[in-house]
C-alpha cells in the first residue's frame, strides 16, 4: 500500500525517485515490524496455553493427590525386610556370644572350685605338729594361721574377678553398636559398686565350711548374661611345695 501510493503534481515539487525510494523503505520496516508482531503474539498465545494448562494440573493434584508408585512400595519393603533381617542377625550374634560367655565363666569358676577343694583337702587338715586331720586347723573363726594354697586360690579368685570385668566391659561396648540390644550399663554399675560383685559378698576371703573345704561360691548372677570377649582359660601356677 505504500509502496502503490500516488500523489498529485505541483509545480517546484519533490523529486518523484527519492520518494518512491523512501516510501520503499519505509514499507519494508513496517512489513518487518508486523511480521516480529505476529511471531510475539504467537509466542504470547503458546506461554498463556502453558500457564494455563499448568495452572489445572496443579488445581488436580491439590484437589487428588497422587498415590505412591507400586515401585516405591516394593522398595520401602525391600528396604523394611533388609533392615529386620540385620537386627535379627545382630541380636543372634550377641546371644550367641553370650551363651559362648555363659560356657566360659562357668568353667572358669569350676576351676575355682576344683581348685580351691584341692588346695583345701592338702592343707587344710593339717595340725600344727604336722598330723593330718579332717577337722583340725579349724576353729571358731576359721583358720587359726595363714595358708600358703589358701593365698593361692585367693590370688586365682581376684584374677579372674578382673578378667570378668575386663570382659564385660568388651561386651558392653559390642551391645551399644547394635543398637537394638537392651542396655546393660545397669549391671556393669552392679559389679563396680561390689569390686565385680553386685553385692559385695566376696572379698577375696574363703570361709572353711564343716567338710574341710572353703566355700567358692559365684554371687554375680547378672554377669552370667553379660560376658563376652574372653575366648581362653585362665590356668594358674601351681603352688610351690616349698611354701608349705
Amino acid at each position: 500500500m505504500i509502496r502503490s501510493a500516488t500523489f498529485s503534481q505541483r509545480r517546484r515539487g519533490f523529486d518523484e525517485g527519492e520518494v518512491r525510494d523512501f516510501l520503499g523503505q519505509v514499507a519494508s520496516q513496517v512489513e518487518a515490524a508486523e511480521a516480529e508482531c505476529a511471531e510475539l503474539r504467537a509466542e504470547n498465545e503458546r506461554l498463556r496455553a502453558d500457564v494455563d494448562r499448568w495452572r489445572t494440573e496443579l488445581v488436580q493434584r491439590e484437589e487428588n493427590p497422587p498415590e505412591i508408585s507400586d515401585r516405591a512400595v516394593a522398595l520401602f519393603s525391600q528396604a523394611q525386610q533388609v533392615a529386620d533381617r540385620l537386627v535379627e542377625e545382630a541380636v543372634q550374634h550377641a546371644r550367641d556370644l553370650m551363651s559362648a560367655a555363659r560356657a566360659q565363666e562357668r568353667e572358669i569358676v569350676q576351676q575355682a572350685r576344683e581348685s580351691a577343694r584341692t588346695s583345701t583337702r592338702e592343707t587344710g587338715g593339717r595340725s600344727p605338729g604336722g598330723a593330718v586331720d579332717g577337722r583340725a586347723g579349724h576353729g571358731a573363726g576359721g583358720y587359726d594361721t595363714p595358708v600358703p594354697d589358701i593365698e593361692y586360690v585367693r590370688t586365682f579368685a581376684r584374677v579372674a574377678q578382673v578378667q570378668f570385668r575386663s570382659v564385660l566391659e568388651a561386651l558392653g561396648e559390642q551391645v551399644d553398636r547394635l543398637g537394638q540390644v537392651p542396655d546393660l550399663s545397669e549391671g556393669r554399675r552392679s559389679y563396680s559398686s561390689g569390686d565385680g560383685y553386685p553385692d559385695g559378698s566376696f572379698d577375696g576371703s574363703l570361709d572353711g565350711s564343716l567338710d574341710g573345704s572353703p566355700d567358692v561360691s559365684w554371687h554375680g548372677g547378672h554377669g552370667r548374661d553379660e560376658l563376652d570377649g574372653y575366648s581362653g582359660d585362665y590356668t594358674p601356677e601351681p603352688p610351690d611345695p616349698a611354701r608349705r
